[in-house]
């Protein structure tokens, strides 16, 4: 017969196990990943939609600063504002 100390799990580990790490609080309609973390249904909805938002901003900066960039400069990297334009 197996002891019963040996077949249970710790209280702390089962808090874990149910607690969404993005609020802290107790898992509400959890979803798990592949990876077996766990998170609110609430929680992961907003986490996703605000990678989608941040992603698509910061493509938005780097796509205009790439256009910026082409623009100021000629097909050897010399920027057309620059001094010796005066010179001439």
């Amino acid at each position: 017969m197996a002891s019963a100390s040996s077949d249970c799990i710790p209280v702390d580990e089962i808090n874990d196990l149910l607690t969404c790490s993005m609020c802290l609080e107790t898992l509400n309609e959890p979803r798990s990943l592949s990876c077996f973390h766990s998170f609110c249904k609430v929680c992961l909805g907003e986490y996703i939609f605000l990678a989608k938002k941040y992603l698509y901003v910061y493509q938005h900066a780097v796509l205009k600063s790439s256009a910026n960039h082409l623009n100021d400069t000629n097909r050897f990297g010399i920027s057309s504002k620059g001094p010796w334009l005066e010179l001439v």
